[in-house]
């Protein structure tokens, strides 16, 4: 087959950790993806029925005949729905260790060709054990338990749990003594906090992250796999996993979903609404420890969210609980699970690899975090409690471009943030500043973001990459000398201030809130923006086969906004605890410059593969819709470079109405692998879709295999 020159160069292959070397990651047994049957494994069962210190033998057997009957294949049922099959890997709680007969319980999974895939409920600097009937322990586990495990479970055990303790970590850091002083300091206390845990642990963990951390995690030695608690009252989905799916593509390193049903409110079960665990001990009513049908992530949202980290590519998934009624009946989200867990064994192969052609670049110090989370009571901070930078803001503003109220996630009532509308598609992959030239060469675009400075090792990597094809886009205040020459920026002169940008390939000009820039001289270089008077905002160079585009003003933001209050329309006076932050929306004290917007992001847009267009009218042929909105949609390429699987989700309470089309190529065939493999009507080599809205049961998402007339990508070659 005959590949144009103008389609782009992508990498078309999954994360394999034992392929790919050079990655800088220090552990040097991962789990691979033999380990894994391939690739993808589902869990179920997630801890054993302890009494008077033993495991009850025949419960276990019970149980593991209700969640994983070997005589059913992933995903099905018996007829009479008392035996399932939720997968082949197990999510045990680690108190099963303080049992008697724990061996032969372990002994039990072996002969049932069972994976122990991470082990929950160690919580480090606790001062007490975990033992039966407690969630959470400190623990450290002896040289003979940790051989008893690999020797009887062989490469059926696949680690112990660091799980969500990056979160933890970041609240004690915001009460060291004395505090970090800069941000060197702050990894190099996460590191050590972290190596005395790990050392507990064998050196023999996966890491279930609460925060924004996946890579420092995926660097260090003592991890086997990493991965993210998704949902739950944590960043929003689409924008995280950039981080952890970013993280195992840069360290080659497999990766975990867990899908949590709890939220700020509360958290789902089949049972009556009633108060759990400390609502009840402290006589409050604890929000998050109300439980019922209606707490928690809708089902919805949890479906959604199965089906979008699988066309991420994860590698282990499972939601963490209620996927039965009163322990025997199948409950919804359990039907939910067994369906997605049938779609994954099928089309485990078939779904490709997401295609992310660009990657935010951040500094390897950066230690950054979304500017209201979970783990801290206060807003704009960074590990160690330093507050936000400018550069800082600039990745937040970034997110929201890219994924429509992201910042929401976790705050509102309703849900929004958790699930986004990606305008400029869902491409994006997060990395930091060590990443290696050969994973770095697989993007296309290399967007630098936060604080950070151009010299070096990364600068070298950076003037490469450009130099092989790619676009690297950074700002003036990141660049030193050497940088500043690369980008044909010869001088720099005195600071002027402004309120209009102005584009003069379009001529087009936009209002800005008023901002900042230095004058600059510069040499053999286009200029996409400027002032209007003829002072260069954002310019291009030309790097032998790519380019180098840098934006004059600070981190292309305005000057800095006054604000009373973080969260928009709070009183400064009464809103001062975390109690009230909620149904709030969170400002910020910047903007993104309108300018840099429409020359800057819509090149990010102009690499997706396919187009869609999005309204809450049926779209009628090249008619430009009045009323449009913005749905998820996520690429995935394939081993074929005329086969495109493509993900489209409505994370809006509104109908919408929607055509695909696929850049230079038209659809010849496609095939709905939801509802269920059937082919989909095609015109003109487009597909047109209706979208009920996000809560509906049904139809708020689509998975569709696309059959092109010709190729759209050409695949690199992998290197020696």
């Amino acid at each position: 087959m005959k590949i144009p020159q103008s389609i782009p160069w992508v990498w078309n292959r999954t994360v394999d950790p034992t392929s790919d070397v050079g990655s800088g990651r220090q552990c040097q047994n991962p789990v691979t993806l033999d380990d894994l049957d391939g690739g993808f494994m589902t869990s179920g069962l997630r801890e054993f029925q302890i009494k008077d210190g033993r495991i009850d033998m025949e419960l276990l057997r019970a149980d593991l005949d209700q969640w994983h009957h070997f005589a059913l294949a992933p995903g099905k049922s018996s007829e009479d729905l008392a035996f399932h099959n939720f997968g082949r890997a197990l999510w045990l709680r680690i108190t099963f260790l303080a049992a008697e007969n724990w061996k032969e319980a372990v002994d039990e999974l072996a002969r049932r060709n069972l994976c122990v895939f991470d082990c929950w409920g160690n919580v480090p600097g606790l001062k007490e054990r975990g033992r039966d009937g407690m969630a959470w322990g400190a623990w450290s586990i002896p040289d003979e338990v940790q051989k008893e495990m690999t020797d009887r479970l062989g490469r059926q055990f696949l680690g112990w749990d660091n799980g969500e303790n990056d979160g933890r970590w970041f609240w004690q850091s915001l009460r060291l003594y004395p505090s970090p002083v800069d941000r060197k300091m702050v990894i190099e206390c996460f590191d050590a906090w972290f190596r005395s845990f790990l050392s507990d642990m064998q050196n023999y963990s996966n890491a279930l992250c609460g925060l924004t951390y996946p890579h420092y995690f995926a660097k260090m030695a003592g991890h086997r796999m990493i991965g993210a608690e998704f949902l739950q009252a944590l960043p929003s989905v689409p924008m995280w996993a950039g981080w952890v799916r970013g993280a195992a593509r840069q360290y080659q390193m497999l990766w975990m979903g867990g899908i949590s049903l709890f939220d700020m409110f509360g958290y789902k079960t089949f049972e009556e609404d009633k108060l759990a665990g400390n609502s009840v001990e402290a006589g409050i009513g604890n929000p998050s420890g109300q439980t019922g049908p209606d707490r928690g992530h809708s089902l919805s949202v949890l479906r959604r969210t199965w089906y979008l980290l699988f066309m991420y590519g994860v590698n282990i998934e499972s939601f963490e609980l209620a996927q039965f009624v009163e322990g025997h009946h199948l409950s919804a989200l359990g039907k939910i699970q067994l369906e997605g867990t049938r779609f994954g064994m099928a089309n485990k192969e078939r779904r490709g690899v997401q295609y992310c052609p660009v990657a935010l670049l951040l500094d390897f110090h950066s230690s950054w975090v979304p500017p209201r989370h979970f783990y801290s009571d206060s807003f704009y901070t960074v590990g160690g409690g330093i507050p936000y930078e400018r550069g800082d803001h600039q990745i937040d503003l970034f997110f929201r471009q890219v994924y429509s109220g992201y910042q929401d996630c976790a705050y509102y009532q309703d849900g929004r943030g958790f699930l986004t509308s990606t305008p400029h598609g869902d491409i994006v992959d997060v990395l930091l500043s060590d990443v290696s030239a050969r994973v770095l060469n697989r993007y296309q675009v290399a967007f630098v973001a936060g604080e950070t400075v151009m010299q070096g090792e990364i600068l070298k990597k950076l003037k490469e990459f450009a130099a092989a094809g790619g676009c690297v886009i950074w700002s003036l205040s990141q660049l030193e000398s050497d940088a500043r020459a690369l980008a044909g920026i010869m001088s720099v002169g005195v600071e002027m201030r402004t309120t209009r940008t102005f584009d003069p390939q379009e001529r087009r000009e936009y209002q800005e809130e008023s901002f900042a820039f230095s004058t600059v001289n510069v040499s053999d270089t286009g200029i996409l923006l400027d002032d209007g008077d003829g002072h260069p905002l954002v310019v291009r160079k030309a790097v032998e086969k790519g380019e180098i585009i840098t934006m004059i003003p600070p981190f292309g933001l305005t000057d800095r906004i006054a604000e009373a209050h973080p969260l928009v329309g709070a009183d400064p006076e009464k809103d001062i605890s975390t109690i009230y932050f909620y149904n709030k929306a969170l400002g910020s004290p910047y903007r993104i410059l309108n300018g840099i917007k429409a020359t800057v992001f819509t090149r990010l847009g102009s690499l997706n593969l396919i187009e869609v267009v999005a309204s809450l009218d049926p779209v009628v042929g090249d008619c430009e819709p009045s009323r449009r909105v913005s749905l998820q949609y996520v690429t995935n390429v394939t081993d074929n470079p005329d086969r495109l699987v493509i993900t489209l989700l409505n994370n809006e309470s509104s109908y919408a109405y929607a055509k695909v089309r696929v850049k230079n190529a038209r659809i010849l065939e496609a095939v709905d692998l939801l509802h269920p493999t059937k082919c989909m009507p095609v015109e003109e080599g487009c597909l047109a879709l209706t979208f009920f809205p996000a809560e509906s049961v049904e139809y708020n998402m689509f998975i569709i295999e696309l059959k092109l007339d010709r190729p759209v990508v050409a695949f690199l070659k992998a290197e020696a």
